[in-house]
């Protein structure tokens, strides 16, 4: 009889101690918004480089990062074939998507001409990150500058900005997101 008691005590208890009441809904965890995905992004692709009769050949690598702190992966696109038509001496195009629910929309046009390797910057200019990319293959010494959003888009024609410090680019608080040359 002993047994049974202590066992029923023991599973009040038990039952007891597993309720909990509700949480307040002010604590509770919001949820990340809804990014799109890689393949929302290869059919973004697509229908732009369509619009633009760019050749079906068109080769791009792409990285995916949060440009402007809204927790989704917004989308640089570094095109880099054919050579002769995205690219020349002086390097290749770098389109910006922003990234929305469920879509990803042109920030501006592209940045041209520019080379790898790609940073993205922990330092921001009106909400966004600052991209430091190369320049080079002109007639004036090749040189990294720092691509600063201006409230509508990035800068198209990098080649005008003031050189960026070579020990900055190395910096840990910046994300390298291309690395070299394409093929």
């Amino acid at each position: 009889m002993i047994h049974r008691i202590t066992l029923t005590i023991l599973i009040l208890l038990i039952a007891a101690c597993s309720s909990s009441p509700e949480e307040p809904s002010s604590s509770r965890t919001e949820t990340a918004p809804q990014e799109p995905t890689n393949e929302q992004l290869f059919q973004t692709i697509t229908g732009f480089l369509s619009a633009k009769g760019a050749p079906a050949s068109s080769r791009y690598h792409f990285q995916r990062i949060d440009l402007d702190n809204d927790k989704r992966r917004d989308a640089l696109v570094y095109m880099h074939g054919p050579y002769g038509y995205w690219c020349g001496t002086h390097g290749c195009p770098l389109f910006i998507f922003k990234a929305g629910s469920n879509t990803f929309t042109p920030v501006g046009g592209p940045v041209k001409p520019v080379r790898t390797p790609i940073y993205v910057s922990s330092l921001e200019t009106k909400g966004w990150r600052n991209i430091i990319v190369r320049v080079s293959g002109r007639w004036k010494k090749s040189k990294n500058v720092a691509l600063r959003y201006d409230g509508r888009q990035y800068p198209t024609d990098p080649s005008h900005l003031p050189a960026y410090s070579t020990s900055l680019v190395q910096n840990p608080s910046h994300t390298r997101v291309f690395n070299e040359y394409f093929e």
